[in-house]
């Protein structure tokens, strides 16, 4: 336990003198208090008890958001890095074991997201000056919402231990996350349905108290009028997730001091492996020839991002699933899924999958080669930038191109489905402008964060940091902006400036397309100035600091 002590205190000194840590907490409170300052600004203001309820649970959800999404963000990727860069087993040298490694790995990766998550916590506290929200449902929140960080820092550290790759590790606790969080839901429902299981048994709040979101629904309950609270239901959710969050970095710690040793025989067996799912994974020597002799003739950087014959394969298998579900509910309950909601849902979900999806692949290959130094072997060689960029992109056309055609067409049959059951003739011009809008920025994201992420990917310290910074700049930036525009046309309404933004609902949908176009167009033109002018000082900028040193 002195070990750990020891470790986890350098890691909390050396990560409280950093600068993003006290940026991180200031914007995380600016952007609660941006927030509150939205709903103080409402026409709800009349209504304290309304308001401050509104606000309350507003502010609560993203609270869940941030601890879910944030700690298996900052840790999804803190022991795939020792595993890249083979330090882990420098490590195990010493008289350190693997409580020590993952408790210190912990708290230093995990002090910005608990402290910004905290920034939000006096934010929320200001509902309760308004009325309406009490001090037990304020508790109640704020242990939900801490109980949840330390669920998803857990996941996060276990998915870590197993994936050498940081997009694989992230993928792989998103979707524990997803599947604990929707899936159990979805799978109850489906249960109740066909009469498998009664929908008031006590049995199903047994089953739902693993679902990490259980216990924030719950914790909300007690706003809603006539509601009865959260009971001890709440209290078992709590205890269920804790107890996961336990689990999870038991296990990271049991495995991170058998997974190194193992590295050897693990890497043989990746190799050997079973005959048959190797050949259908990486192909038969004649279709990896066949693809190399295509692939280099078209430039020799595109056969290095495109090794893998069936990577294709999973994105069109992801998005067959996604579908192939959704038709079935078209076809059994025709009513629940062929609503107008429902489709855009659909739409929505499969845009946001594509994104994510692009923005976490983009780096990967150009910034392994820039981590392990073939980055710069193969910059001296007759390769220009120019051509191992474009190589790249190559690479991401033949994983994302066709099934990017495949949802811009289901949007279309979504949109002719919308136009067959809810046209009347009379329905608003804002409904098909949502749709067009919607179909081209979903093209025009899916360029720049290919991009950008890319550049960024190059750049930072991995590939997580330019999907990251992708992501908020080109999928995030455009709702924050039109957040923080209406926010400051209400204010100047409410002092009575006389400034009348309109209320026509295709004003909101072309400001959020116009805020698109202008975030498309900054994350072009960073990626444009980083690559591939800069590429060959990027390859060398490690070697140029360690001479300076």
């Amino acid at each position: 336990m002195r070990n750990s002590a020891t470790i986890i205190g350098r890691e909390l000194r050396v990560a409280s003198r950093r600068r993003s840590f006290y940026r991180f907490r200031f914007l995380a409170a600016c952007a609660a208090a941006l927030v509150v300052g939205w709903f103080l600004l409402t026409d709800n203001v009349g209504d304290p008890r309304r308001l401050s309820q509104g606000l309350f649970a507003t502010l609560s959800v993203v609270a869940f958001l941030c601890a879910a999404l944030g700690g298996i963000t900052v840790t999804s990727d803190c022991l795939s890095e020792e595993h890249r860069e083979g330090t882990l087993g420098l490590l195990f040298l010493t008289d350190l074991n693997g409580a020590d490694i993952v408790l210190g790995k912990l708290a230093a990766s995990s002090l910005h997201v608990i402290y910004g998550v905290l920034g939000m916590v006096p934010i929320l506290s200001i509902a309760i000056l308004a009325g309406g929200v009490s001090g037990t449902d304020f508790l109640r929140v704020v242990l939900v919402v801490l109980n949840l960080l330390f669920f998803s820092l857990g996941l996060g550290m276990c998915t870590s231990v197993l994936y050498r790759e940081a997009a694989h590790s992230f993928a792989a606790a998103f979707l524990v996350l997803a599947l604990l969080t929707a899936g159990l839901p979805a799978l109850l429902l489906i249960a109740t349905e066909y009469h498998w299981v009664s929908s008031s048994s006590q049995a199903v709040n047994w089953f739902l108290m693993a679902c990490p979101g259980w216990a924030c629904w719950l914790s909300l309950v007690g706003l809603m009028p006539g509601s009865p609270g959260a009971g001890m239901n709440f209290y078992g959710s709590i205890g269920v997730v804790h107890a996961l969050g336990w689990g999870f970095l038991l296990l990271a710690m049991r495995w991170i001091s058998l997974g190194w040793r193992r590295t050897g025989v693990a890497e043989a067996a990746r190799r050997d492996g079973p005959r048959a799912w190797s050949r259908w994974w990486n192909g038969t020597p004649e279709a990896r020839a066949a693809h190399r002799r295509q692939a280099l003739e078209e430039n020799p950087y595109y056969w290095r991002a495109s090794r893998v014959i069936r990577g294709p394969w999973v994105v069109w298998g992801v998005l067959g699933l996604g579908i192939g579900i959704y038709a079935w509910g078209c076809i059994v309950h025709p009513r629940e899924y062929l609503f107008e909601g429902a489709m855009f849902f659909m739409a929505f979900l499969m845009h946001t999958l594509l994104k994510l999806w692009v923005a976490t692949e983009a780096p990967r290959v150009l910034s392994e080669d820039r981590r392990s130094g073939a980055l710069e072997l193969l910059l001296v060689s007759p390769l220009t930038p120019r051509e191992i960029v474009r190589g790249q992109e190559l690479g991401l056309q033949r994983l994302f191109l066709r099934p990017a055609l495949l949802v811009l067409a289901i949007d279309l049959v979504l949109v002719a489905l919308y136009r067959r059951f809810y046209s009347s003739g009379t329905e608003p011009a804002s409904e098909y402008l949502a749709w067009g809008v919607g179909i081209v920025a979903f093209v025009l994201d899916l360029v720049a964060l290919g991009r950008l992420s890319l550049a960024l990917g190059v750049t930072g310290r991995g590939e997580n940091r330019g999907a990251i910074g992708s992501v908020l700049l080109v999928m995030v930036g455009p709702w924050a902006l039109l957040f923080v525009t209406l926010t400051l046309l209400q204010g100047l309404r409410a002092l009575g400036l006389g400034f009348d933004w309109g209320r026509s609902d295709e004003t909101p949908i072309l400001a959020w397309f116009l805020l698109t176009l202008l975030c498309d167009a900054a994350a072009l033109g960073i990626a444009a100035w980083i690559l591939p002018g800069r590429l060959r000082g990027i390859a060398a900028s490690a070697y140029q600091r360690a001479a300076d040193r």
